[in-house]
């Protein structure tokens, strides 16, 4: 397992933690690390794109740089259960990367900031039913559910 070391926290011998901006689609618990969030947002206007991969939901002006918006439940391979007409209006926006190269994930709602221990980290498993397993990082059992902590880099990327 890849962790950054700047957000590591010493937790107890042998263990640390790490903190993840969490947030849900379809009720189900999913997580960024928090070195790769620039910021929060609710809905802000859309300009679509035409031509553009199926997740991309379009382009958005944020403080002059224009940031392509990813819909996560798109990109994630997750099943679509609402129309794509009010896209704008019913999302949230967790913007990542750099500020000179960023990009906003579509979420359905924003969760907390999570302190997790290394000793609840898993690896992926090989399947994942209802996502595309290539874009999960680590999974974590929390108590009555599971966060599945996602790969910011590979969000990103134009595969």
């Amino acid at each position: 397992m890849k962790v950054n070391d700047s957000i590591k926290v010493e937790a107890s011998e042998g263990t640390y933690k790490i903190q993840v901006a969490s947030f849900f689609i379809d009720k189900k618990l999913f997580g960024i690390p928090i070195e790769d969030v620039l910021e929060i947002n609710k809905n802000v206007d859309m300009t679509p794109v035409t031509l553009a991969p199926v997740y991309i939901e379009g382009v958005n002006n944020l403080r002059g740089q224009i940031v392509t918006a990813i819909n996560l439940r798109k990109r994630l391979g997750m099943e679509r259960t609402e129309t794509d007409s009010t896209v704008a209006e019913r999302y949230h926006n967790i913007i990542i990367g750099s500020r000179s190269n960023s990009v906003s994930l579509l979420v359905d709602e924003i969760g907390d900031v999570l302190e997790i221990t290394s000793d609840i980290i898993e690896p992926p498993p090989d399947t994942i039913k209802g996502l595309d397993p290539k874009y999960v990082k680590n999974v974590c059992k929390l108590k009555g559910e599971l966060l599945v902590v996602l790969d910011s880099t590979k969000i990103q990327s134009a595969e």
